[in-house]
């Protein structure tokens, strides 16, 4: 058997680091909670602890992403609403001058 190169070696810790990864991974949130809660040696906390916080980062990820796309909604929302409040604001002065415009056909033609 041929001795392994530095970077054989390399690649099989790295195999194996991701399959502890993973096995860590398939437990539930409650399982590494309370594994870390039991009254253990520090040593096999690190693990759980690391998948807790692997999780909480995943997790913080994703909620800064979708709260970036409701963010760029409601902006969007409310210039729309902008627009529309303008346009009201406009049919207001609109429909105010139609009135005045009535009202002084009406007196004129009374007089």
């Amino acid at each position: 058997m041929t001795p392994e190169t530095d970077q054989q070696r390399i690649q099989r810790e790295h195999r194996e680091t991701e399959a502890t990864g993973a096995e860590w991974g398939n437990y539930a949130d409650e399982y590494l909670v309370g594994y870390v809660a039991q009254n253990r040696p520090a040593q096999f906390h690190t693990p759980a602890i690391a998948e807790i916080t692997r999780r909480q980062i995943v997790a913080t990820r994703a909620f800064s992403v979708e709260s970036g796309k409701q963010a760029a909604t409601m902006i969007r929302l409310t210039r729309w609403i902008i627009g529309l409040t303008w346009a009201l604001i406009f049919l207001t002065v609109v429909v105010g001058a139609i009135a005045v415009l009535q009202l002084m056909v009406m007196l004129k033609g009374g007089a």
